[in-house]
Protein backbone atom coordinates (compact mmCIF):
# COMPACT_ATOMS: atom_id res chain seq x y z
CA UNK A 1 0.00 0.00 0.00
CA UNK A 2 2.87 2.40 0.66
CA UNK A 3 4.09 2.17 -2.95
CA UNK A 4 0.77 3.76 -4.00
CA UNK A 5 1.35 6.59 -1.52
CA UNK A 6 4.92 7.17 -2.70
CA UNK A 7 3.86 7.21 -6.35
CA UNK A 8 0.98 9.61 -5.65
CA UNK A 9 2.64 12.20 -3.40
CA UNK A 10 5.31 14.40 -5.09
CA UNK A 11 6.99 15.16 -1.76
CA UNK A 12 7.78 11.43 -1.38
CA UNK A 13 9.19 10.98 -4.88
CA UNK A 14 12.69 10.63 -3.44
CA UNK A 15 11.64 7.28 -1.95
CA UNK A 16 10.36 5.76 -5.20
CA UNK A 17 13.62 4.14 -6.29
CA UNK A 18 14.12 2.61 -2.85
CA UNK A 19 10.53 1.33 -2.78
CA UNK A 20 10.95 -0.29 -6.19
CA UNK A 21 14.16 -1.88 -5.01
CA UNK A 22 12.37 -3.30 -1.95
CA UNK A 23 9.76 -4.94 -4.15
CA UNK A 24 12.48 -6.37 -6.37
CA UNK A 25 14.47 -7.82 -3.48
CA UNK A 26 11.89 -8.72 -0.82
CA UNK A 27 8.77 -9.79 -2.72
CA UNK A 28 9.90 -11.18 -6.09
CA UNK A 29 9.97 -14.95 -6.50
CA UNK A 30 11.67 -16.62 -9.45
CA UNK A 31 12.64 -13.45 -11.27
CA UNK A 32 13.43 -13.96 -14.95
CA UNK A 33 16.61 -12.16 -16.02
CA UNK A 34 15.34 -8.54 -16.25
CA UNK A 35 17.42 -7.90 -19.38
CA UNK A 36 16.40 -11.05 -21.17
CA UNK A 37 15.47 -10.43 -24.81
CA UNK A 38 13.02 -13.09 -25.96
CA UNK A 39 13.61 -14.59 -29.39
CA UNK A 40 10.29 -15.13 -31.16
CA UNK A 41 9.80 -17.69 -33.93
CA UNK A 42 6.11 -17.72 -34.96
CA UNK A 43 4.79 -20.95 -36.45
CA UNK A 44 2.52 -21.31 -39.44
CA UNK A 45 -1.23 -21.12 -38.89
CA UNK A 46 -3.71 -23.90 -39.61
CA UNK A 47 -7.48 -24.24 -39.86
CA UNK A 48 -7.90 -26.95 -37.23
CA UNK A 49 -10.99 -26.55 -35.05
CA UNK A 50 -9.30 -26.48 -31.67
CA UNK A 51 -12.67 -26.45 -29.87
CA UNK A 52 -13.14 -30.13 -30.72
CA UNK A 53 -10.80 -32.76 -29.35
CA UNK A 54 -10.01 -34.09 -32.83
CA UNK A 55 -9.30 -30.58 -34.06
CA UNK A 56 -6.96 -29.91 -31.16
CA UNK A 57 -5.10 -33.15 -31.89
CA UNK A 58 -4.73 -32.06 -35.52
CA UNK A 59 -3.33 -28.70 -34.40
CA UNK A 60 -0.91 -30.30 -31.92
CA UNK A 61 0.42 -32.69 -34.57
CA UNK A 62 0.86 -29.79 -37.00
CA UNK A 63 2.74 -27.59 -34.51
CA UNK A 64 5.01 -30.46 -33.44
CA UNK A 65 5.73 -31.21 -37.08
CA UNK A 66 6.77 -27.60 -37.71
CA UNK A 67 9.48 -27.90 -35.04
CA UNK A 68 10.71 -31.21 -36.44
CA UNK A 69 8.86 -33.71 -34.25
CA UNK A 70 6.81 -36.48 -35.84
CA UNK A 71 6.15 -40.16 -35.26
CA UNK A 72 9.07 -41.09 -37.49
CA UNK A 73 11.31 -38.35 -36.17
CA UNK A 74 10.40 -37.96 -32.57
CA UNK A 75 12.03 -36.20 -29.67
CA UNK A 76 11.26 -37.43 -26.15
CA UNK A 77 12.00 -34.04 -24.63
CA UNK A 78 8.93 -32.43 -23.09
CA UNK A 79 7.34 -29.71 -25.23
CA UNK A 80 5.27 -26.97 -23.62
CA UNK A 81 1.99 -26.08 -25.34
CA UNK A 82 -0.05 -23.29 -23.82
CA UNK A 83 -3.32 -21.53 -24.44
CA UNK A 84 -6.44 -20.08 -22.89
CA UNK A 85 -8.75 -22.16 -20.74
CA UNK A 86 -10.59 -23.90 -23.56
CA UNK A 87 -7.36 -24.79 -25.36
CA UNK A 88 -5.84 -26.04 -22.10
CA UNK A 89 -8.84 -28.28 -21.49
CA UNK A 90 -8.89 -29.57 -25.06
CA UNK A 91 -5.20 -30.52 -24.92
CA UNK A 92 -5.86 -32.41 -21.70
CA UNK A 93 -8.74 -34.26 -23.35
CA UNK A 94 -6.52 -35.25 -26.29
CA UNK A 95 -3.93 -36.73 -23.94
CA UNK A 96 -6.60 -38.49 -21.89
CA UNK A 97 -8.17 -40.12 -24.96
CA UNK A 98 -4.81 -41.17 -26.38
CA UNK A 99 -3.36 -42.44 -23.09
CA UNK A 100 -3.89 -46.16 -24.00
CA UNK A 101 -1.22 -45.69 -26.66
CA UNK A 102 1.44 -44.59 -24.17
CA UNK A 103 3.06 -48.03 -24.00
CA UNK A 104 3.24 -48.55 -27.76
CA UNK A 105 6.36 -48.02 -29.79
CA UNK A 106 6.77 -44.24 -30.15
CA UNK A 107 4.11 -44.05 -27.41
CA UNK A 108 5.23 -40.68 -26.07
CA UNK A 109 4.36 -39.17 -29.46
CA UNK A 110 1.24 -41.23 -30.24
CA UNK A 111 -0.26 -40.44 -26.84
CA UNK A 112 0.98 -36.84 -26.87
CA UNK A 113 2.63 -37.65 -23.56
CA UNK A 114 5.60 -35.50 -24.58
CA UNK A 115 3.34 -32.44 -24.44
CA UNK A 116 3.01 -30.50 -21.18
CA UNK A 117 -0.10 -28.34 -21.49
CA UNK A 118 -0.01 -25.03 -19.63
CA UNK A 119 -2.68 -22.42 -18.85
CA UNK A 120 -1.78 -18.95 -20.07
CA UNK A 121 -1.60 -15.92 -17.81
CA UNK A 122 -3.38 -13.09 -19.64
CA UNK A 123 -6.66 -14.96 -20.12
CA UNK A 124 -6.52 -15.99 -16.46
CA UNK A 125 -6.00 -12.33 -15.50
CA UNK A 126 -8.99 -11.41 -17.64
CA UNK A 127 -11.08 -13.95 -15.74
CA UNK A 128 -10.09 -12.32 -12.45
CA UNK A 129 -10.96 -8.90 -13.84
CA UNK A 130 -14.42 -10.30 -14.56
CA UNK A 131 -14.60 -11.67 -11.03
CA UNK A 132 -13.86 -8.21 -9.61
CA UNK A 133 -16.28 -6.34 -11.89
CA UNK A 134 -19.13 -8.80 -11.44
CA UNK A 135 -18.81 -9.04 -7.67
CA UNK A 136 -18.11 -5.38 -6.89
CA UNK A 137 -20.11 -3.46 -9.53
CA UNK A 138 -23.31 -3.19 -7.50
CA UNK A 139 -25.83 -3.03 -10.34
CA UNK A 140 -28.96 -1.30 -9.08
CA UNK A 141 -27.02 0.55 -6.35
CA UNK A 142 -24.41 2.23 -8.54
CA UNK A 143 -26.04 5.66 -8.34
CA UNK A 144 -26.29 5.88 -4.55
CA UNK A 145 -23.59 3.70 -2.99
CA UNK A 146 -20.00 4.93 -3.36
CA UNK A 147 -18.70 1.55 -2.17
CA UNK A 148 -19.73 0.00 -5.51
CA UNK A 149 -17.39 -0.12 -8.46
CA UNK A 150 -20.26 0.98 -10.69
CA UNK A 151 -20.61 4.25 -8.76
CA UNK A 152 -16.93 5.05 -9.28
CA UNK A 153 -17.20 4.09 -12.96
CA UNK A 154 -19.92 6.69 -13.46
CA UNK A 155 -17.74 9.34 -11.80
CA UNK A 156 -14.98 8.90 -14.38
CA UNK A 157 -17.28 8.08 -17.33
CA UNK A 158 -16.12 4.50 -17.62
CA UNK A 159 -18.82 2.56 -19.51
CA UNK A 160 -20.72 -0.27 -17.87
CA UNK A 161 -19.68 -3.61 -19.43
CA UNK A 162 -22.42 -5.43 -21.30
CA UNK A 163 -21.23 -8.61 -19.59
CA UNK A 164 -19.74 -8.01 -16.16
CA UNK A 165 -18.18 -11.48 -16.12
CA UNK A 166 -16.38 -10.76 -19.40
CA UNK A 167 -15.68 -7.00 -19.39
CA UNK A 168 -13.54 -5.24 -21.96
CA UNK A 169 -10.04 -5.63 -20.65
CA UNK A 170 -8.22 -2.31 -20.98
CA UNK A 171 -10.89 0.22 -19.89
CA UNK A 172 -11.90 -1.90 -16.91
CA UNK A 173 -8.30 -2.63 -15.95
CA UNK A 174 -7.85 1.14 -15.78
CA UNK A 175 -11.06 1.50 -13.76
CA UNK A 176 -9.97 -1.09 -11.18
CA UNK A 177 -6.49 0.40 -10.89
CA UNK A 178 -7.67 3.99 -10.37
CA UNK A 179 -10.46 2.95 -8.01
CA UNK A 180 -8.29 0.76 -5.80
CA UNK A 181 -5.41 3.23 -5.67
CA UNK A 182 -7.82 6.05 -4.81
CA UNK A 183 -9.21 3.94 -1.95
CA UNK A 184 -5.68 3.35 -0.70
CA UNK A 185 -4.81 7.05 -0.84
CA UNK A 186 -7.95 7.81 1.15
CA UNK A 187 -6.89 5.24 3.78
CA UNK A 188 -3.66 7.19 4.25
CA UNK A 189 -5.61 10.45 4.51
CA UNK A 190 -7.79 8.99 7.26
CA UNK A 191 -4.70 7.80 9.10
CA UNK A 192 -3.15 11.28 9.00
CA UNK A 193 -6.57 12.94 9.57
CA UNK A 194 -6.37 15.11 6.45
CA UNK A 195 -8.38 15.62 3.26
CA UNK A 196 -5.31 16.67 1.27
CA UNK A 197 -2.52 14.13 1.47
CA UNK A 198 -0.39 16.00 -1.08
CA UNK A 199 -0.58 19.24 0.90
CA UNK A 200 0.00 17.39 4.17
CA UNK A 201 3.35 16.01 3.03
CA UNK A 202 4.34 19.32 1.46
CA UNK A 203 3.95 20.84 4.90
CA UNK A 204 5.96 17.98 6.40
CA UNK A 205 8.73 18.69 3.88
CA UNK A 206 8.84 22.36 4.81
CA UNK A 207 9.03 21.45 8.49
CA UNK A 208 11.71 18.84 7.86
CA UNK A 209 9.63 16.07 9.42
CA UNK A 210 8.95 13.70 6.53
CA UNK A 211 8.52 10.10 7.71
CA UNK A 212 11.24 7.61 6.86
CA UNK A 213 10.65 4.58 4.69
CA UNK A 214 10.79 2.35 7.74
CA UNK A 215 8.08 4.43 9.45
CA UNK A 216 5.87 4.23 6.36
CA UNK A 217 6.28 0.46 6.26
CA UNK A 218 5.11 0.17 9.88
CA UNK A 219 2.06 2.31 9.16
CA UNK A 220 1.37 0.18 6.08
CA UNK A 221 1.02 -2.90 8.28
CA UNK A 222 -1.61 -1.10 10.35
CA UNK A 223 -3.51 0.01 7.26
CA UNK A 224 -3.38 -3.48 5.77
CA UNK A 225 -5.01 -4.93 8.87
CA UNK A 226 -7.61 -2.15 8.90
CA UNK A 227 -8.54 -2.00 5.24
CA UNK A 228 -7.04 -4.77 3.12
CA UNK A 229 -7.58 -8.08 4.89
CA UNK A 230 -10.38 -10.59 5.31
CA UNK A 231 -10.30 -9.98 9.05
CA UNK A 232 -10.86 -6.25 8.47
CA UNK A 233 -13.94 -7.00 6.38
CA UNK A 234 -15.34 -9.16 9.16
CA UNK A 235 -14.60 -6.48 11.77
CA UNK A 236 -16.47 -3.87 9.72
CA UNK A 237 -19.65 -5.83 10.44
CA UNK A 238 -19.09 -5.89 14.20
CA UNK A 239 -19.70 -3.51 17.06
CA UNK A 240 -16.39 -1.64 17.35
CA UNK A 241 -16.87 -1.17 21.10
CA UNK A 242 -16.41 -4.92 21.50
CA UNK A 243 -13.04 -4.98 19.72
CA UNK A 244 -9.60 -4.29 21.24
CA UNK A 245 -8.44 -0.75 20.39
CA UNK A 246 -5.47 -2.15 18.45
CA UNK A 247 -7.75 -3.76 15.83
CA UNK A 248 -10.85 -1.55 15.99
CA UNK A 249 -11.56 0.46 12.84
CA UNK A 250 -11.48 4.27 12.76
CA UNK A 251 -14.92 5.52 13.73
CA UNK A 252 -16.97 8.43 12.51
CA UNK A 253 -18.49 10.87 14.95
CA UNK A 254 -22.04 10.30 13.69
CA UNK A 255 -24.00 7.08 13.11
CA UNK A 256 -26.28 6.05 10.29
CA UNK A 257 -29.95 5.71 11.22
CA UNK A 258 -32.66 3.92 9.27
CA UNK A 259 -33.91 7.26 7.95
CA UNK A 260 -30.52 7.98 6.38
CA UNK A 261 -30.40 4.83 4.28
CA UNK A 262 -30.63 5.40 0.56
CA UNK A 263 -31.78 2.95 -2.08
CA UNK A 264 -31.44 3.45 -5.82
CA UNK A 265 -34.74 3.89 -7.65
CA UNK A 266 -33.34 1.49 -10.27
CA UNK A 267 -34.36 -2.09 -9.52
CA UNK A 268 -31.37 -4.33 -8.90
CA UNK A 269 -30.53 -6.77 -11.69
CA UNK A 270 -31.12 -10.19 -10.17
CA UNK A 271 -28.28 -11.78 -12.15
CA UNK A 272 -25.76 -9.35 -10.69
CA UNK A 273 -27.16 -8.77 -7.23
CA UNK A 274 -28.99 -11.88 -6.10
CA UNK A 275 -25.88 -13.60 -4.77
CA UNK A 276 -24.72 -10.41 -3.11
CA UNK A 277 -27.95 -9.80 -1.25
CA UNK A 278 -28.32 -13.43 -0.27
CA UNK A 279 -25.02 -13.24 1.59
CA UNK A 280 -26.77 -11.15 4.20
CA UNK A 281 -29.09 -13.24 6.39
CA UNK A 282 -30.18 -10.27 8.45
CA UNK A 283 -28.10 -11.36 11.42
CA UNK A 284 -25.71 -8.43 11.26
CA UNK A 285 -25.74 -6.11 14.22
CA UNK A 286 -27.12 -2.59 13.94
CA UNK A 287 -23.53 -1.58 14.63
CA UNK A 288 -22.25 -3.00 11.34
CA UNK A 289 -21.09 -0.88 8.38
CA UNK A 290 -21.82 -2.71 5.13
CA UNK A 291 -20.49 0.05 2.88
CA UNK A 292 -17.14 -0.08 4.64
CA UNK A 293 -17.17 -3.87 4.31
CA UNK A 294 -17.74 -3.52 0.55
CA UNK A 295 -14.84 -1.08 0.25
CA UNK A 296 -12.48 -3.37 2.14
CA UNK A 297 -13.27 -6.27 -0.19
CA UNK A 298 -12.60 -4.08 -3.22
CA UNK A 299 -9.28 -2.94 -1.77
CA UNK A 300 -8.23 -6.47 -0.83
CA UNK A 301 -9.07 -8.05 -4.19
CA UNK A 302 -7.74 -5.02 -6.05
CA UNK A 303 -4.37 -5.20 -4.33
CA UNK A 304 -4.05 -8.83 -5.45
CA UNK A 305 -4.86 -7.69 -8.98
CA UNK A 306 -2.29 -4.89 -8.88
CA UNK A 307 0.34 -7.28 -7.54
CA UNK A 308 -0.35 -9.64 -10.43
CA UNK A 309 0.12 -6.79 -12.92
CA UNK A 310 3.37 -5.77 -11.21
CA UNK A 311 4.67 -9.34 -11.21
CA UNK A 312 3.98 -9.67 -14.94
CA UNK A 313 5.82 -6.43 -15.75
CA UNK A 314 8.80 -7.46 -13.63
CA UNK A 315 8.95 -11.03 -14.93
CA UNK A 316 8.42 -12.48 -11.44
CA UNK A 317 6.73 -15.72 -12.47
CA UNK A 318 7.07 -17.14 -8.97
CA UNK A 319 4.84 -14.34 -7.65
CA UNK A 320 2.33 -15.02 -10.42
CA UNK A 321 2.18 -18.67 -9.40
CA UNK A 322 1.72 -17.80 -5.72
CA UNK A 323 -1.33 -15.67 -6.59
CA UNK A 324 -2.72 -18.43 -8.80
CA UNK A 325 -2.42 -21.17 -6.20
CA UNK A 326 -3.04 -19.30 -2.94
CA UNK A 327 -5.76 -16.86 -3.98
CA UNK A 328 -7.34 -17.23 -7.40
CA UNK A 329 -8.19 -20.92 -7.08
CA UNK A 330 -10.45 -19.92 -4.18
CA UNK A 331 -11.84 -16.63 -5.55
CA UNK A 332 -12.69 -18.32 -8.86
CA UNK A 333 -14.47 -21.12 -7.00
CA UNK A 334 -16.42 -18.60 -4.94
CA UNK A 335 -17.41 -16.40 -7.89
CA UNK A 336 -18.77 -19.17 -10.10
CA UNK A 337 -15.79 -19.47 -12.48
CA UNK A 338 -15.83 -23.25 -12.18
CA UNK A 339 -13.85 -23.90 -15.37
CA UNK A 340 -10.91 -21.74 -14.36
CA UNK A 341 -11.04 -23.20 -10.86
CA UNK A 342 -10.48 -26.63 -12.40
CA UNK A 343 -7.78 -25.32 -14.74
CA UNK A 344 -5.79 -23.83 -11.85
CA UNK A 345 -6.26 -26.95 -9.75
CA UNK A 346 -4.90 -28.95 -12.67
CA UNK A 347 -1.91 -26.60 -12.93
CA UNK A 348 -1.37 -26.96 -9.18
CA UNK A 349 -1.13 -30.74 -9.55
CA UNK A 350 1.28 -30.41 -12.46
CA UNK A 351 3.63 -27.86 -10.90
CA UNK A 352 3.57 -29.08 -7.31
CA UNK A 353 3.47 -32.85 -7.88
CA UNK A 354 4.11 -33.89 -11.48
CA UNK A 355 6.73 -31.60 -12.99
CA UNK A 356 10.30 -32.36 -11.88
CA UNK A 357 12.32 -29.37 -10.72
CA UNK A 358 14.08 -28.78 -14.10
CA UNK A 359 10.70 -28.71 -15.85
CA UNK A 360 9.26 -26.28 -13.28
CA UNK A 361 12.22 -23.97 -13.81
CA UNK A 362 11.86 -24.22 -17.57
CA UNK A 363 8.19 -23.20 -17.31
CA UNK A 364 8.85 -20.31 -14.93
CA UNK A 365 11.67 -19.06 -17.17
CA UNK A 366 9.47 -19.04 -20.26
CA UNK A 367 5.97 -18.19 -19.01
CA UNK A 368 6.45 -14.52 -20.01
CA UNK A 369 8.15 -12.76 -22.92
CA UNK A 370 10.24 -9.60 -23.12
CA UNK A 371 10.33 -8.33 -26.69
CA UNK A 372 12.65 -5.36 -26.03
CA UNK A 373 15.15 -6.79 -23.55
CA UNK A 374 14.59 -4.09 -20.93
CA UNK A 375 13.64 -4.44 -17.24
CA UNK A 376 9.95 -3.99 -16.53
CA UNK A 377 8.85 -4.81 -20.08
CA UNK A 378 7.65 -8.39 -19.69
CA UNK A 379 4.20 -9.44 -20.80
CA UNK A 380 2.15 -12.56 -21.28
CA UNK A 381 2.65 -15.06 -24.11
CA UNK A 382 -1.04 -15.20 -24.96
CA UNK A 383 -1.28 -11.40 -25.02
CA UNK A 384 1.57 -11.35 -27.54
CA UNK A 385 -0.31 -13.92 -29.61
CA UNK A 386 -3.51 -11.85 -29.43
CA UNK A 387 -1.57 -8.90 -30.85
CA UNK A 388 -0.17 -11.14 -33.58
CA UNK A 389 -3.68 -12.33 -34.44
CA UNK A 390 -4.89 -8.74 -34.71
CA UNK A 391 -2.09 -7.83 -37.11
CA UNK A 392 -2.53 -11.02 -39.11
CA UNK A 393 -6.06 -9.94 -39.93
CA UNK A 394 -5.05 -6.38 -40.73
CA UNK A 395 -2.02 -7.32 -42.84
CA UNK A 396 -3.88 -9.81 -44.96
CA UNK A 397 -5.14 -8.45 -48.26
CA UNK A 398 -7.31 -11.45 -48.94
CA UNK A 399 -10.78 -12.18 -47.65
CA UNK A 400 -12.49 -15.51 -47.27
CA UNK A 401 -9.21 -17.41 -47.03
CA UNK A 402 -8.61 -20.11 -44.41
CA UNK A 403 -5.68 -20.09 -42.02
CA UNK A 404 -4.29 -23.09 -43.88
CA UNK A 405 -3.95 -21.00 -47.04
CA UNK A 406 -0.31 -20.68 -48.18
CA UNK A 407 -0.39 -16.89 -47.83
CA UNK A 408 -1.45 -17.05 -44.21
CA UNK A 409 0.56 -20.12 -43.27
CA UNK A 410 3.90 -19.58 -44.99
CA UNK A 411 4.14 -15.80 -45.43
CA UNK A 412 2.10 -13.76 -42.96
CA UNK A 413 1.98 -15.90 -39.82
CA UNK A 414 5.62 -16.99 -39.82
CA UNK A 415 6.87 -13.43 -40.34
CA UNK A 416 4.28 -11.30 -38.51
CA UNK A 417 6.68 -10.49 -35.66
CA UNK A 418 9.38 -9.37 -38.10
CA UNK A 419 6.87 -7.27 -40.03
CA UNK A 420 6.01 -5.46 -36.80
CA UNK A 421 9.68 -4.98 -35.96
CA UNK A 422 10.32 -3.59 -39.46
CA UNK A 423 7.62 -0.98 -38.89
CA UNK A 424 9.32 0.14 -35.68
CA UNK A 425 12.75 0.22 -37.30
CA UNK A 426 11.54 2.37 -40.19
CA UNK A 427 10.02 4.85 -37.76
CA UNK A 428 13.34 5.07 -35.90
CA UNK A 429 15.25 5.66 -39.15
CA UNK A 430 13.18 8.74 -39.99
CA UNK A 431 13.24 10.00 -36.39
CA UNK A 432 9.65 9.21 -35.42
CA UNK A 433 8.94 8.27 -31.84
CA UNK A 434 5.79 6.63 -30.53
CA UNK A 435 3.39 8.98 -28.81
CA UNK A 436 3.65 8.66 -25.05
CA UNK A 437 0.74 6.71 -23.56
CA UNK A 438 1.53 7.40 -19.92
CA UNK A 439 -1.00 9.19 -17.79
CA UNK A 440 -0.03 12.37 -15.97
CA UNK A 441 1.09 12.34 -12.34
CA UNK A 442 -1.68 10.66 -10.31
CA UNK A 443 -2.31 13.67 -8.06
CA UNK A 444 -3.04 15.76 -11.17
CA UNK A 445 -5.24 13.12 -12.80
CA UNK A 446 -8.92 14.13 -12.97
CA UNK A 447 -10.03 10.52 -12.48
CA UNK A 448 -8.19 10.24 -9.17
CA UNK A 449 -9.49 13.64 -8.10
CA UNK A 450 -13.12 12.74 -8.87
CA UNK A 451 -13.02 9.44 -7.00
CA UNK A 452 -11.15 10.87 -4.00
CA UNK A 453 -13.69 13.67 -3.70
CA UNK A 454 -16.49 11.11 -3.55
CA UNK A 455 -14.66 8.95 -1.01
CA UNK A 456 -14.04 11.96 1.22
CA UNK A 457 -17.62 13.20 1.07
CA UNK A 458 -19.09 9.76 1.87
CA UNK A 459 -16.49 9.02 4.55
CA UNK A 460 -16.27 5.38 3.47
CA UNK A 461 -13.11 4.65 5.39
CA UNK A 462 -14.42 5.49 8.83
CA UNK A 463 -16.83 3.14 10.53
CA UNK A 464 -20.44 4.37 10.60
CA UNK A 465 -22.50 2.11 12.84
CA UNK A 466 -25.68 1.02 11.05
CA UNK A 467 -24.67 2.13 7.54
CA UNK A 468 -26.25 -0.15 4.93
CA UNK A 469 -27.18 1.23 1.53
CA UNK A 470 -28.46 -2.08 0.20
CA UNK A 471 -25.50 -3.57 -1.63
CA UNK A 472 -23.61 -6.44 0.02
CA UNK A 473 -20.48 -7.43 -1.90
CA UNK A 474 -19.72 -11.16 -1.68
CA UNK A 475 -16.49 -12.42 -0.14
CA UNK A 476 -15.53 -14.79 -2.95
CA UNK A 477 -12.42 -15.98 -1.12
CA UNK A 478 -14.43 -17.25 1.84
CA UNK A 479 -17.14 -18.64 -0.42
CA UNK A 480 -14.54 -20.41 -2.54
CA UNK A 481 -12.98 -22.11 0.47
CA UNK A 482 -16.43 -23.33 1.45
CA UNK A 483 -17.27 -24.55 -2.08
CA UNK A 484 -14.02 -26.51 -2.34
CA UNK A 485 -14.36 -27.98 1.15
CA UNK A 486 -17.97 -29.07 0.54
CA UNK A 487 -17.24 -31.36 -2.37
CA UNK A 488 -15.75 -29.64 -5.40
CA UNK A 489 -12.16 -30.43 -4.43
CA UNK A 490 -13.05 -34.04 -3.65
CA UNK A 491 -14.78 -34.40 -7.03
CA UNK A 492 -11.77 -32.88 -8.81
CA UNK A 493 -9.39 -35.30 -7.10
CA UNK A 494 -11.58 -38.28 -7.99
CA UNK A 495 -11.90 -37.18 -11.61
CA UNK A 496 -8.22 -36.35 -12.13
CA UNK A 497 -6.89 -39.51 -10.48
CA UNK A 498 -9.27 -41.63 -12.55
CA UNK A 499 -8.00 -39.99 -15.75
CA UNK A 500 -4.38 -40.58 -14.73
CA UNK A 501 -5.05 -44.19 -13.77
CA UNK A 502 -4.98 -45.22 -17.42
CA UNK A 503 -1.48 -43.85 -17.74
CA UNK A 504 -0.10 -45.54 -14.63
CA UNK A 505 -1.29 -49.07 -15.51
CA UNK A 506 0.18 -51.07 -18.38
CA UNK A 507 -3.14 -52.37 -19.67
CA UNK A 508 -3.03 -54.42 -22.86
CA UNK A 509 -4.90 -52.82 -25.71
CA UNK A 510 -7.86 -55.09 -26.68
CA UNK A 511 -7.19 -56.95 -29.91
CA UNK A 512 -9.40 -55.75 -32.73
CA UNK A 513 -10.63 -52.72 -30.82
CA UNK A 514 -11.08 -49.52 -32.86
CA UNK A 515 -8.27 -46.98 -32.90
CA UNK A 516 -8.84 -44.52 -30.01
CA UNK A 517 -8.36 -41.60 -32.38
CA UNK A 518 -11.69 -42.51 -34.03
CA UNK A 519 -13.46 -41.26 -30.92
CA UNK A 520 -11.90 -37.77 -30.95
CA UNK A 521 -14.60 -35.92 -32.87
CA UNK A 522 -16.63 -34.99 -29.81
CA UNK A 523 -17.02 -31.25 -29.13
CA UNK A 524 -15.58 -30.04 -25.85
CA UNK A 525 -18.37 -29.07 -23.45
CA UNK A 526 -17.94 -25.98 -21.27
CA UNK A 527 -20.38 -25.56 -18.42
Amino acid sequence: MFNTLVEYVPALSGLRAEVNSLFDTETNKHQINPNRHTKVHPLGTNSANEVSTSGMKEAMVDFLGQIGISEGKRDDKVQFMSGDGKSFEAMGNVKKNLSPLANDENGSYKSMGLVAEVIEIWHTKWTDLGHICHGKWGTGFDTTDASTLGYLAKLINSPTPSDLKKPEFYPNQRLVEVSVRSHIIRCWEVYYDTDDIVGYFETQTQEGSLPTLQELRKITQQLRMRYASSQAQERALLDQDLLPPAVALPRAKDTYTHALKAVSPVAPDSEHCESNLSDSDGSESHQSDTSMSNSILLIRDGIWWLEMCRAVRKGATGCIWEIFKQIWIFTFAGSGHSNYTSYLLEMYCKIEYEFPEPLRKALFNNWLVNLVGKPGHFHELDLMQEHFNKWLEELSQYSGKSFSDDWYRNVLSMHVFHFLQLKTQLEEVVGLEPKAKRHCEPHLDNEYRAILEALRSTDLHRHHAGRDLGFHAPDDLAKGMKVLAEGKLERFIASSTYARGNQDKQTAYPEGAPDPTSHLGQEVEYL
